[in-house]
């Protein structure tokens, strides 16, 4: 089953969000790595950030206490590089996270 992930890059400053749709965490990253490839909204830094998250094995890192939520960091010319990946569908149940 496909889901839609969003995906939230913080990088220098700057933050760079796009969306993909696969079948788990990691392959939407191997997209969005794809993806700044071909489009790139960094300049001539998204294909180095790309190469850094394709070189990094582990998969992205399910972050404590929340669900359909990752992160993923690496380094690019000294500087950290972090993604958030967000499975953006419909929660499994109703319950209200802010109360």
């Amino acid at each position: 089953m496909l889901d839609r992930y969003t995906i939230l890059c913080e990088f220098r400053g700057g933050t760079y969000v796009s969306q993909s749709v696969a079948a788990s965490a990691r392959e939407a990253v191997d997209e969005w790595c794809m993806e700044m490839a071909t489009k790139p909204p960094v300049a001539d830094l998204s294909a180095a950030l790309a190469q850094i998250f394709e070189a990094n094995s582990e998969g992205p890192t399910p972050l404590d206490g929340l669900e359909n939520v990752w992160c993923k960091s690496g380094e690019c010319d000294g500087d950290l590089a972090l993604l958030h990946i967000v499975k953006t569908q419909p929660a499994s149940d109703n319950r209200n996270v802010f109360g």
